[in-house]
């Protein structure tokens, strides 16, 4: 069982996006100058896209599938099931929350993947919980890959989705496969090296059709770690850069 909760700040944090949710009306119309009724119902639009995938990735604690068509799912596999489903509303959230902060800002995200590690947004990946998201996720790395057998299976995935990339995706996979130091050892990712396995992920599953069974390269159980540990990370970022958004 997965539960959001047990993730370092994530109460706290959407505690706080609630009484942003409450307020947004008037807090997006106090961030826009001259606005109008048309640019108010395109920030409302966009803002409720990021909720409606947001919530409902948080809430999906469960697949229940009939029997009749496929065999029901336990242990680990029901675990990467449920937690790739979860993963990609959260990353259509993600890709929500670019939409609205392009609208809102004249400094315009133009990559999911590294805007966080521009000095251009430091405001953003300087926030505590963040910072904090991205240590707790190497750590969970190291603890769920952690020997020669379970890193290999990391580098092969990761070769996979590198052969599956094109153009920066691509080079930034291969620099992540130079941080596979020796058997044994995995360098420390950054923010940028996590959300590119992220939207590896997100491109497997909506352009490649991938499922918790159809990469041999990492089996559901090692995929269901890496899928998780990413999961956290994403939620964090979400709910500290939506709330950094709109509060300032």
């Amino acid at each position: 069982m997965f539960r959001e909760n047990e993730t370092p700040n994530f109460t706290e944090l959407y505690r706080e996006y609630s009484v942003i949710y409450d307020n947004i009306e008037n807090t997006l119309i106090s961030r826009i100058e001259n606005y109008n009724i048309d640019d108010l119902e395109s920030l409302r639009t966009e803002f409720n896209y990021f909720d409606v995938k947001l919530r409902l990735s948080f809430a999906i604690n469960d697949i229940v599938l009939n029997t009749e068509f496929s065999p029901e799912k336990s242990g680990d596999l029901k675990l990467c099931h449920l937690m790739l489903y979860k993963f990609n509303d959260l990353w259509f959230a993600y890709e929500a929350f670019k939409k609205l902060y392009n609208k809102i800002n004249t400094k315009k995200i133009q990559s999911l993947t590294i805007w966080l590690s521009q000095n251009t947004n430091r405001e953003y990946s300087e926030i505590r919980q963040i910072q904090t998201a991205v240590e707790r996720a190497n750590t969970k790395l190291r603890e769920k890959f952690n020997n020669e057998e379970n890193l290999s299976k990391l580098k092969r995935y990761i070769r996979y989705c590198e052969r599956e990339s094109k153009n920066g995706q691509k080079t930034r996979l291969n620099k992540i496969l130079e941080k596979f130091n020796g058997r044994n050892n995995l360098e420390q990712l950054n923010i940028t090296d996590l959300l590119t396995l992220s939207y590896s992920i997100r491109n497997n599953f909506v352009h490649n059709g991938e499922t918790t069974i159809t990469t041999p390269e990492l089996d559901y159980s090692k995929k269901k770690d890496l899928i998780v540990v990413l999961y956290e990370l994403l939620s964090i970022i979400c709910l500290s850069s939506i709330k950094k958004m709109i509060n300032g």
